[in-house]
């Protein structure tokens, strides 16, 4: 009994990461796109790429910088797919 409560409370806090990880990986698209020079721009791209590279290994989930997610929950994020433009809220 004792396992099954440690592994569905290890399974919400690996949805809650993914959603941090996202919103992180949104945060740096933002900043890429209102960055003045093109230094900053490429700071922020680098870091969008890494957070998009360490979402895609850890959670095997494919999911575009410029979709809107907000309110939702992935029971189980594993293979999962989300293309640009996508809006969930």
């Amino acid at each position: 009994m004792i396992k099954k409560i440690k592994k569905r409370i290890a399974s919400f806090v690996e949805i809650g990461n993914i959603l941090k990880e996202i919103h992180k990986m949104q945060n740096y698209y933002n900043k890429e796109v209102s960055a003045t020079n093109g230094f900053n721009r490429g700071i922020y791209f680098l870091l969008r790429k890494y957070q998009h590279r360490k979402i895609y290994c850890k959670f095997a989930c494919d999911i575009i910088h410029d979709s809107q997610i907000a309110n939702v929950s992935f029971p189980h994020p594993t293979g999962i797919v989300i293309g640009g433009g996508s809006t969930y809220i």
